[in-house]
């Protein structure tokens, strides 16, 4: 069967582009059962390419696993068996290894390009970042599905005692959170690891529920655009280089000390740590 068709070759799949992901709070903590903050960084970016052949071909495996366990979902393969001869595939600005959802905005992207749901099936956002996090496990071995959706909806999103809520205004506080680039990769996975092996500490374990806390509230106070949110940053910040220090990177150190000496240029880490971007709270 001849797939090609002229009118439709080496037309990109959609005209969107698909942004990274910034967790602003629930680093390490959502692993805790801890709320989640995370936005759409539209800097960093995917869009659509034509002339290198799709590195990870066999993915089609994935979407039918995703189809088998949502009835509802459909999958156009003839349009996607003509994007892969047509040598289409994701240009993508979003750097591996950093945290901002280099894998995730990849999958937002095909799902966008090759799913849709029957007439009849009515979705929510938790039955997408089920589906998008079965896709993305392709990757990682597990996904929870946050950041293809960040990606996919392109929204703020809040993940909070099993809701997904969009909150309806940007915080006032967003302009002053900045990307500071380590210029180190990581490997999340043995970060992630090394974290559940800490919690065994007591004393490390208190920390984490201390961090937990600070979190929660951060992300209330910057959803409600609170006074209070410069003091709980100042108080992750401190946290974190006590009892975190291990993923700040040796470059960022002495920034990192002197932000909570002045009190200006404060610090976090942004997801993982240990390299990638950390995040800076600019007054």
């Amino acid at each position: 069967m001849v797939l090609r068709s002229d009118f439709m070759s080496k037309i990109p799949p959609t005209s969107k582009i698909y942004p990274a992901k910034l967790l602003l709070f629930g680093e390490y903590t959502a692993l805790l059962g801890g709320d989640v903050l995370a936005r759409p960084l539209s800097s960093h970016h995917a869009t659509w390419a034509f002339g290198k052949s799709f590195p990870h071909p066999t993915l089609e495996r994935q979407f039918d696993q995703a189809l088998h366990k949502f009835p509802g979902l459909v999958f156009d393969r003839e349009k996607w068996q003509i994007w892969l001869s047509d040598q289409g595939y994701l240009h993508s600005s979003v750097p591996v290894g950093y945290g901002l959802g280099s894998s995730g905005n990849l999958i937002a992207a095909l799902f966008d390009a090759f799913f849709h749901f029957q007439p009849d099936h009515q979705t929510d956002l938790h039955e997408l970042k089920g589906i998008l996090g079965l896709l993305e496990s392709y990757f990682h071995g597990s996904s929870s599905g946050v950041d293809p959706l960040v990606s996919y909806v392109n929204k703020t999103l809040l993940f909070s005692g099993g809701d997904i809520i969009s909150p309806t205004h940007s915080s006032a506080f967003e302009s002053q959170l900045k990307t500071i680039d380590s210029g180190h990769r990581r490997n999340t996975e043995a970060l992630v690891n090394d974290f559940h092996d800490r919690l065994s500490d007591p004393h490390f374990a208190h920390a984490m529920e201390k961090l937990n806390e600070f979190n929660s509230l951060a992300i209330q106070q910057y959803l409600n655009e609170d006074a209070g949110f410069e003091a709980t940053f100042f108080a992750i910040s401190e946290l974190q280089y006590e009892w975190m220090n291990h993923l700040i990177t040796d470059n960022l150190k002495a920034r990192w000390r002197k932000g909570l000496d002045t009190g200006s240029g404060l610090m976090k880490i942004c997801g993982a740590g240990g390299g990638g971007y950390y995040l800076s709270y600019e007054l």
